[in-house]
């Protein structure tokens, strides 16, 4: 979806709870303790798995005005970010964004990704990807392979804005990811 498709196809950050596709409240969906869904942590948040509804959740235990930055980071790099289909709540009945939910999308697997001409290939979209970024001015901050998801189109897309930021904008970042699994 190109920027403008996605300005008008989709409502805004701040349409009432439910306007989303996968809108969800943090108490009806959150993992019971000890689950298999959390993914990582970092002192910003976390990011967990739900397979029954076809998400990935990132929650932050940040203000939601960080939040809100780095959504409307994900909506201007458009294509070049995986799809946002929802937001967080904390509690029904809540208007604070605490997170988003994105599509179940294919991680990088850098131990066995296919042929030599695959990889090549991927080296090439990566390049091209990283170009359109920097065309749109913005800078990603935290490029590794679990923050490139290869969508269901075929083509990798960045996740996990939380290092990225406007070319001259005065934002700094100070968070690093853990996966949990290695």
């Amino acid at each position: 979806m190109h920027m403008l498709e996605t300005a008008t196809s989709t409502p805004a950050y701040n349409a009432p709870f439910g306007s989303w596709p996968k809108d969800f409240d943090w108490e009806s969906i959150r993992p019971p303790a000890g689950s298999s869904t959390y993914l990582s942590l970092s002192h910003s948040g976390r990011v967990d798995i739900f397979p029954d509804h076809g998400v990935v959740t990132k929650i932050y235990w940040d203000s939601p005005a960080s939040v809100e930055r780095i959504w409307n980071l994900m909506q201007l790099a458009g294509n070049c970010s995986v799809s946002l289909v929802g937001r967080i709540f904390f509690e029904p009945g809540s208007t604070q964004v605490h997170g988003y939910t994105m599509p179940i999308e294919t991680p990088i697997d850098t131990e066995n990704f296919g042929t030599k001409h695959e990889r090549i290939r991927l080296i090439y979209q990566l390049r091209d990807l990283l170009a359109e970024m920097h065309s749109k001015n913005i800078v990603h901050g935290d490029i590794k392979p679990q923050n490139v998801l290869i969508c269901s189109d075929g083509h990798p897309r960045f996740c996990d804005f939380d290092n990225a930021s406007i070319e001259g904008d005065e934002f700094v970042a100070t968070s690093m990811t853990y996966p949990c699994c290695t």
